[in-house]
């Protein structure tokens, strides 16, 4: 099953795309924070991370560049999902290796979840790629 991160503050958002993301058979994994985001990518070894930018007290994009500046991000494709359509956020987000950058006001959670399942297709992370790794 493919596995995400979602890096979001609003718990009422994890809940509702997490909801979305199991009717596509994807795991969703909620951090509120860097902390939290740092422990579950070490404990859970996420498929792929989807950031909100604005947190409390942190921007998500300075999270992605402080988990890459301490190795533990790897090689986990990274998806911006926000509402900040400015270009510069898009901008820094395509410096930091970010796959893309998705505004929260133009995806319902099921059309996000297939995406995302399309996205990681893309990107050689598949549930089948998943299987064989773990025989």
């Amino acid at each position: 099953m493919l596995k995400v991160l979602f890096l979001e503050d609003d718990p009422d958002q994890i809940f509702l795309y997490q909801k979305g993301f199991q009717l596509e058979n994807i795991e969703m994994i909620g951090a509120q924070n860097s902390r939290e985001a740092e422990e579950k990518i070490k404990a859970e070894k996420p498929d792929i991370m989807l950031v909100d930018i604005l947190l409390k007290n942190e921007n998500g994009l300075d999270v992605v560049e402080e988990l890459q500046k301490k190795n533990i991000l790897g090689d986990i494709p990274v998806i911006i999902f926000t509402n900040y359509e400015k270009k510069e956020f898009q901008d820094r987000a395509v410096k930091l290796g970010a796959i893309d950058y998705f505004l929260k006001a133009e995806h319902v959670p099921e059309d996000m979840a297939k995406r995302i399942k399309w996205i990681a297709s893309a990107n050689g992370v598949d549930d089948e790629k998943k299987l064989d790794d773990e025989n």
